[in-house]
């Protein structure tokens, strides 16, 4: 695939066209009163045209929008509705168990995401798995779903603050985001205020208009204690550049009409008996080439080992399924996912009282070259055929 960037600048519009087998493709064009729509891929496959100019309706969504529906190992089919300060509605839900949050995509419903919801309860282990059904806000147009993430976020970060008033640990809590799911996942886990949720996993998060947002309006490195994307059609549906902890690429992550392949991967994770195996690079051209068969390699998916220490990049615990598969490199099975910049002197800073999101806003390469500096590494990437 060759990627062509037309900065056609004037008045009307600026264009991007991806050349696809000779096939020319426009995925974005900046509005104007005569071209304002681009086709998007809703969470079904199916292409749907976007007016980036709709009216957004002053409405707001509200927890009776939003629903969150809990399975468990012995309840697996029937779930139970649970509301935000209804103690009687917990029901089975338990505070010492490992808690998932699974967030659907735009124009979609918690059918999109239930083979990831199947998978972990086909795992025999004892989770709280919460689907988050906001198929009401996900339904209207793009700009306006984009809009509602903002506060179904919010009502998401609000209900795990309840959670944790009942004894569940934040570090305990993985939120899991499929395309404009994982922005709102991403929404979620910065807003609690209980404590930094433990991991934050996005599928492919959605790219189109995400690229100019506020770090606190979509998924980035700050979320959780750990971000995991696994990215399948950057540059196209889904979010191009490198914005967690550990960032894979199968395939280098941008093929065409692959959007629905990330949440594949990571249900299949859960069900694999080997486990997908990526390598660190730089680029996957370099990884293409071999260039990095020296580098470290990591699990993708649900297995991912999580960090448990900010700055020791060396002290990372495996999921005990990880372990118990044999997965992993190095002693006790350990995986070097790298430390990030931002981890390390957002710690420092926050003591401070700088703020969390200093060093978010400068450019990459300065975030390289202080942690050459400091002898740390930028966020890792992974790469995988």
């Amino acid at each position: 695939m060759m990627v062509i960037v037309g900065m056609r600048v004037s008045m009307m519009i600026v264009s991007m066209m991806v050349i696809v087998n000779m096939r020319v493709i426009m995925i974005w064009s900046a509005p104007s009163a005569s071209n304002n729509k681009i086709q998007l891929e809703d969470d079904q496959g199916n292409l749907q045209w976007v007016d980036l100019l709709e009216p957004v309706p002053k409405t707001r969504v509200t927890e009776d929008n939003v629903t969150f529906l809990l399975y468990t190992r012995s309840n697996p089919t029937n779930p139970t509705t649970l509301r935000t300060g209804v103690d009687s509605s917990l029901g089975e839900f338990n505070p010492k168990h490992e808690t998932v949050l699974v967030i659907h995509g735009w124009t979609s419903n918690p059918s999109s995401v239930s083979a990831i919801t199947d998978g972990f309860i086909a795992t025999g282990r004892d989770y709280n798995v919460i689907v988050v059904d906001w198929s009401g806000p996900a339904s209207p147009g793009y700009v306006t779903a984009i809009g509602n993430a903002r506060e179904v976020g919010q009502i998401i970060a609000t209900f795990i603050d309840y959670l944790a008033s009942k004894g569940l640990s934040t570090s305990h809590i993985d939120i899991i985001g499929f395309s404009l799911g994982a922005q709102v996942a991403g929404i979620a886990g910065f807003r609690v205020s209980a404590g930094t949720v433990g991991r934050v996993t996005g599928l492919d998060p959605a790219g189109p208009l995400f690229n100019t947002a506020s770090s606190k309006n979509k998924l980035d490195s700050a979320d959780g204690d750990f971000v995991q994307v696994i990215h399948t059609n950057g540059g196209l549906q889904g979010y191009k550049g490198a914005i967690g902890h550990a960032d894979f690429f199968p395939n280098g992550g941008s093929r065409s009409c692959a959007h629905h392949r990330a949440p594949a991967f990571y249900a299949e994770s859960l069900a694999r008996s080997t486990p997908f195996t990526a390598t660190e690079c730089g680029s996957y051209r370099d990884y293409s080439r071999n260039e990095c068969e020296s580098r470290p390699r990591a699990v993708m998916g649900a297995y991912t080992p999580r960090r448990s220490i900010f700055g020791h990049p060396s002290a990372l615990l495996p999921d005990p399924a990880v372990s118990a598969r044999g997965a992993g490199e190095g002693e006790g099975g350990l995986i070097h996912l790298g430390e990030v910049l931002d981890d390390r002197l957002r710690r420092e800073y926050v003591s401070e009282g700088v703020g969390r999101r200093v060093l978010d806003r400068l450019p990459l390469m300065y975030r390289i070259r202080l942690a050459l500096f400091m002898g740390t590494s930028p966020p890792s990437q992974f790469y995988l055929p």
